[in-house]
């Protein structure tokens, strides 16, 4: 749920004054969804629990209006409590804690808004138990009698064993049914399933609906003890004698209602024999009660004698969205529906909500082998839906139904009823344009924005006045918002021998990345790249952030090539104070290389200079004297990063 906020100060703020919004338990903040309207602070709030706080901005004048949005979400079943959201303004002001001054926060003003969120809210009627061939099915409607669409419902059903009324941990359950599809407000769904249970725990079923799983406020508890009618029923292809009843239950009392053509009546089971007045294609009912404690069964045993099997409904016309029931002949051996909505096709009794008009078809098939069929046709009357659009501006209302006429922006539903007996549902939508709106746009500090034909390079407030499609005259307002650059600090060298690689460690947090140059990089947009780099490279990082501000860092990787290095040197220099080429030494390059020793010697191997560092080199002077032109022999020692090697030559010195 998005939520608004509008708050006009009658003063000027002072630093430590703040909004303090209080979330009701079963909500939470939404991250990220808080956005800044005209003089808001530029968030995102603090958060503490349930409580967000937002520092008042202290360059605001008396009477400046604060508007701003974000969203909480429900973090339970919305709308089964109060759903109070408590907006203060609070003052920072000192009082005496004890013995000492203390700073505390004196509200000064509060707004309450009730979140109203709506919520499903089903209940069961109409609950039956069938026995078909041992299998015990439950069936029964469930209705919505909530304000808003139930989505998939869950029906539990569980066995009360010790008969407290409640759903115990050692209550096992017996049967979940599951709808698939939506259960309108208003409308009733057939549901029907199996039930896992003996026929003596009959009058112990308590059926669930289940909050969580529904999306309700709470559980539902339907208790289904007491008086309870089961069926069963019987299919013959002939008129015969047939044996009814039930397991015998030592302490039960068993007495038939019915006691024509039966051997005996205060008996679990008993024989039928059919008199002479019964014919082909007769149904004969009968009932057998049975007490346990204060708990009753009517067992009922429809018997179905030869004769036409299959459809015992007629034609049914319902409303779009509701349900129609469907029953077959009953004492089938086995039941195969066909036809829209059918769910559990080997049932005796259906419950379908079909779309529109559609024709159900049934197979049963009898003790004795013989079989019927039949069909019966549900026509759908359509419910009448409609749904339109009114715009007005504000604080001009428009007559939206005949008893209602309003400038309120939201949805307006009301119901009649049609001619075919089937609502007929009329939906409103009011639209009204806001005559305040308003925007924000954030750039990074040292750059610039035109809005409206101002140019804002630092925060500001823009405001237009516009005339909209609808003949509503509305303001709207644009806040510019200044962040900072980024601040990334600087990055030290690094020495590599050539062919080695290293990892370049970028700074975390960032939206975006890139490198340059992207050559000698395993990724040119990635965090943390690889450089394998074959000569020294200065690799240069800029990084945007959410706001698209950005900065540059450089990452500078010396190569050693002490081989290269030792390659380049002079193999003659001219000594003759000219400033070009005076002092014989390896040629300077960029790379991380140091010499170690520069040595020279004679023609006759007597030694003549020696020189240590990076500053050594002969400047073709012996003992101070300017050296004779000739050949002499030099070596030359380097190191990088640790690895040394050395150079024997010749060199020329030239006068």
């Amino acid at each position: 749920v998005e939520l608004s906020a509008s708050i006009a100060l009658d003063g000027v703020p002072m630093n430590g004054d703040s909004i303090y919004i209080t979330l009701p338990a079963g909500t939470s903040f939404v991250s990220g969804s808080y956005t800044a309207g005209a003089n808001a602070p530029a968030g995102p709030p603090q958060t503490i629990g349930q409580l967000l706080r937002l520092p008042l901005p202290t360059n605001l004048p008396a009477n400046a209006v604060l508007t701003f949005t974000f969203s909480v979400r429900y973090d339970d079943p919305a709308g089964c409590a109060d759903k109070i959201v408590s907006l203060q303004t609070r003052e920072k002001t000192q009082a005496v804690c004890g013995a000492t001054v203390c700073d505390v926060y004196v509200a000064t003003s509060e707004a309450l808004l009730n979140l109203n969120a709506q919520n499903p809210e089903l209940q069961l009627t109409n609950f039956q138990i069938q026995q078909t061939g041992g299998q015990s099915t439950f069936s029964a409607n469930l209705e919505n009698v909530g304000s808003t669409s139930a989505s998939n419902p869950v029906v539990e059903v569980y066995h009360d064993q010790n008969g407290n009324g409640q759903i115990d941990p050692s209550d096992p359950l017996v049967a979940t049914i599951n709808h698939n599809g939506t259960v309108t407000s208003g409308a009733t769904v057939g549901l029907n399933g199996n039930i896992n249970l003996n026929s003596a725990a009959y009058c112990d079923l308590i059926a669930l609906i289940p909050a969580d799983e529904n999306c309700a406020c709470s559980d539902k508890i339907f208790p289904l003890g007491g008086n309870q009618v089961v069926t069963e029923g019987i299919g013959l292809c002939i008129v015969q004698p047939v044996t009814v009843g039930t397991d015998s239950i030592p302490g039960n009392i068993y007495t038939w209602l019915t006691t024509d053509g039966l051997s005996c009546t205060n008996c679990a089971n008993a024989i039928f024999n059919p008199g002479s007045n019964v014919q082909s294609g007769a149904l004969i009912t009968l009932v057998l009660q049975e007490k346990a404690g204060d708990c009753t069964i009517e067992r009922r045993f429809d018997i179905q004698f030869g004769g036409n099997f299959g459809i015992e409904s007629t034609t049914q016309t319902v409303c779009q969205g509701t349900s129609a029931t469907l029953e077959a002949t009953a004492g089938g051996l086995s039941y195969q529906w066909s036809g829209p909505g059918i769910t559990n096709p080997n049932q005796q009794t259906q419950i379908v909500t079909p779309l529109g008009n559609s024709v159900y078809q049934v197979t049963v098939t009898f003790t004795g082998g013989c079989t019927g069929t039949g069909s019966v046709v549900v026509n759908v009357n359509p419910s009448s839906n409609k749904t339109s659009t009114l715009t007005t501006c504000e604080g001009v209302p428009v007559q939206v139904f005949s008893d209602l006429t309003t400038d309120q922006p939201g949805s307006y539903t009301k119901t009649y009823l049609g001619f075919n007996g089937c609502d007929s549902v009329v939906t409103v939508n009011l639209v009204v344009p806001n005559g305040q709106s308003e925007s924000t746009v954030t750039i990074c500090k040292g750059d610039s924005i035109i809005i409206a034909g101002t140019v804002f390079k630092e925060p500001g407030v823009k405001c237009v006045d516009l005339a909209s499609s609808s003949g509503c005259d509305s303001t709207h307002c644009t806040t510019v918002l200044v962040v900072d650059n980024p601040d990334i600090a600087p990055v030290d060298s690094v020495i590599l021998q050539l062919g080695e690689e290293i990892t370049l460690d970028g700074p975390n947090g960032f939206n975006n990345y890139e490198w340059t140059p992207p050559g000698d990089l395993s990724c040119a947009d990635c965090e943390d790249p690889v450089a394998t780099p074959d000569t020294s490279t200065t690799f240069i990082l800029v990084v945007k952030d959410g706001n698209g501000c950005r900065d540059t860092v450089g990452y500078r990787v010396f190569i050693c090539d002490v081989d290269k290095y030792l390659r380049d040197i002079p193999n003659a220099f001219t000594p003759n104070n000219d400033d070009a080429n005076d002092v014989f030494k390896p040629v300077p390059n960029e790379g991380a290389e140091m010499i170690v020793s520069v040595i020279i010697y004679d023609r006759w191997g007597a030694k003549v200079y020696e020189g240590f560092g990076n500053s050594a080199g002969w400047d073709g002077t012996i003992k101070g004297k300017p050296a004779p032109s000739d050949v002499y022999v030099y070596i030359v020692t380097a190191e990088c990063s640790g690895v040394q090697k050395k150079k024997t030559g010749e060199v020329t010195l030239i006068r």
